[in-house]
């Protein structure tokens, strides 16, 4: 038997399957973690999904020789993902609180803030900043 797999067996005995985290406004998140073997050369890749909410937060961690350490990078970016908050509503509308955001890019739409915002409203959302500079940076979620 192959010892990366057999690593991969022994850490999903151990492997938590669910866990919740708190966000910054109190409200507790159920994600679920899956663990995955990847490449030929090995590595292990731990996606976190939330739980109960169609497009909530996703988070996905990768460490090229334990499967632990990909766990420990997840649940630090879960907490750091769920720290800020970067929308409000006001007047009814979706607005940015600060001058930034960071979310996920989804069919259709971005999830910011665990929250599936249609490109049409994140168009509104922006318009307030007509005239001003703009940086997007697209990024791999392991990294």
């Amino acid at each position: 038997m192959n010892d990366k797999k057999t690593i991969l067996e022994r850490a999903s005995e151990f492997f938590p399957h669910v866990e919740t985290h708190v966000d910054v406004s109190g409200t507790n998140r159920k994600f679920v973690l899956n663990l995955r073997e990847v490449g030929s050369d090995g590595g292990y890749v731990v996606r976190a999904i939330e739980l109960e909410v169609k497009n909530g937060y996703e988070f996905e961690a990768y460490s090229e020789t334990n499967p632990f350490n990909a766990l420990a990078i997840v649940r630090s970016k879960i907490r750091r993902g769920l720290a800020i908050k970067y929308l409000s509503l006001e007047n009814e509308c979706n607005a940015l609180r600060f001058d930034e955001f960071q979310g996920r890019i989804g069919y259709g739409g971005v999830i910011i803030d665990g929250q599936f915002i249609p490109f049409t409203e994140l168009c509104e959302i922006l318009q307030v900043y007509e005239g001003f500079s703009i940086n997007v940076s697209i990024t791999d979620p392991t990294s």
